[in-house]
């Protein structure tokens, strides 16, 4: 198994793990940039979205309305590389 983004040390490790995983078919969302401790979460998304556009692909953003445990409702933000 591969490394994860919170086990990422570098702004430069963060942007390649993302790359890698949205190339993957992976999402990464709002909640999951905030538990891995990314300081800067939407300049890392500029650079993922930047370096994929160059190979060619297109990141969209979805927004979902997820409940959790407690019946409380929350919109998630998620990013996937268009297919």
């Amino acid at each position: 198994m591969g490394k994860r983004l919170y086990e990422c040390e570098s702004e430069h490790e963060q942007t390649a793990w993302a790359v890698s995983h949205l190339k993957a078919g992976g999402a990464i969302s709002d909640v999951s940039l905030w538990l891995a401790g990314i300081d800067r979460p939407m300049r890392l998304l500029a650079k993922t979205k930047s370096a994929l556009r160059e190979e060619g692909l297109v990141v969209t953003s979805s927004m979902k309305n997820v409940r959790d445990a407690a019946g409380e409702t929350h919109d998630v933000l998620t990013w996937r590389v268009e297919r």
